[in-house]
């Protein structure tokens, strides 16, 4: 093939490899946050398209011959990475979930503060534990993981073929009720601990109506709620790690 023939197509695969990938970098944890620039992200999907075209270039259709075709087959590339990207910010956001739910029965609901992984308003605990998932997931290297599952993908969905958009959404579905299950799972504790500590306070105020239980129950609720932070949360980490990585496992090719 003459050079000049070569480079376009060199380019049209890279290009179609940058798509796809570029919509799960761009909600990839760690990677995919708001706080880290976009020309970073750009140019991390560039180094990683340059590693992974060669080796999905066989999946790759031949260019397309009108441009309406070429935008249908750029728009399915942009729905599977953003499949991926979704699948992977669901099962983070499952350790944001656990804290919202942990402040409410610790009784630190009102403590507000910015979420940048959920881009608005949420709970203190809730960021803490968003932050960790983050750490936690890149210190293991399980982002590699759903990179490894994107090129698995070329085998399943191959660029030009139909897309399984009742299959995704069944799966995505069960993926985010899967996700709020394991938050309630993470959160059970700290469920336990508020029923019993509130059945305990309606008790003494039926004894003592004279004594302003709350004001002197929302302390010990808050000191408990964070005891038992301090104990159980490299058992909630651990849990929380298998849970990711099951996950993103599923969507693995096995070879």
């Amino acid at each position: 093939m003459p050079l000049e023939e070569y480079l376009p197509v060199q380019s049209y695969a890279l290009a179609l490899v940058m798509v796809r990938l570029g919509a799960l970098v761009f909600l990839l944890p760690g990677i995919g946050e708001s706080f880290v620039s976009a020309r970073i992200r750009i140019l991390f999907v560039l180094a990683v398209s340059l590693l992974v075209a060669p080796s999905v270039m066989t999946y790759l259709p031949v260019a397309p011959p009108s441009v309406a075709e070429l935008f249908l087959l750029v728009f399915t590339e942009l729905v599977i990475g953003t499949f991926f990207g979704l699948v992977g910010r669901t099962l983070l956001l499952t350790f944001s979930s656990a804290g919202m739910i942990i402040s409410f029965s610790t009784g630190l609901a009102n403590a507000q503060v910015f979420n940048p992984s959920i881009q608005g308003q949420g709970t203190s605990i809730s960021l803490f534990l968003s932050t960790l998932a983050i750490m936690v997931v890149l210190a293991t290297d399980l982002h590699h993981m759903l990179i490894l599952a994107l090129i698995d993908s070329y085998s399943v969905f191959p660029p030009g073929g139909p897309l399984m958009i009742g299959d995704m959404s069944l799966a995505y579905a069960r993926l985010v009720s899967d996700s709020f299950e394991m938050a309630v799972q993470l959160s059970a504790p700290f469920i336990l601990f508020s029923l019993m500590f509130f059945v305990v306070l309606g008790v003494v105020s039926r004894l003592m109506p004279q004594l302003q239980i709350f004001f002197i129950g929302l302390p010990i609720q808050m000191i408990m709620g964070f005891t038992i932070i301090i104990a159980i949360l490299g058992t909630m980490v651990e849990v929380f790690i298998g849970y990711y990585e099951d996950g993103i496992a599923s969507y693995l090719v096995p070879g």
